[in-house]
């Protein structure tokens, strides 16, 4: 009776130890690089009244929010006006969902917040859309 115990309990462990493990992307945390860009009406604003833009964002339901300030740079001239981009790249575990909205500093001291129509801004993470 103690052989089979013993062997059972030897053969127990080896499984344990000698089956394979599948490696979840959150299990290895593998970080994935991901630019998000801020929707801009030019028909209704103009960039250059912009003073700045921050990303306000959260992971997984608004969890570990953070506040980044967004780069600009300007992708047109038309008609005697400057259009700009607002953008900055971010830096999340595979298959997470950012949940983000955008704050607009104005030159006139005004702020605005950008949330999709209270619906927030949401986007799962699986590859990098940087080229």
């Amino acid at each position: 009776m103690k052989k089979i115990l013993t062997f059972m309990m030897v053969t127990l462990l080896l499984c344990t130890f000698m089956m394979p493990k599948t490696a979840m992307a959150a299990e290895n945390n593998e970080k994935i690089a991901y630019t998000i860009c801020m929707p801009f009406n030019y028909s209704k604003f103009n960039t250059t009244d912009v003073k700045n833009v921050t990303l306000h964002y959260g992971i997984n339901g608004w969890n570990n929010v953070k506040d980044i300030k967004m780069n600009r740079r300007v992708s047109d001239y038309y008609m005697g006006r400057t259009f700009e981009t607002f953008f900055t790249t971010i830096y999340v575990e595979k298959g997470s969902t950012v949940d983000y909205c955008f704050k607009q500093d104005w030159n006139n001291n005004e702020v605005k917040w950008d949330n999709n129509n209270n619906n927030d801004y949401h986007v799962v993470v699986n590859e990098s859309n940087i080229k």
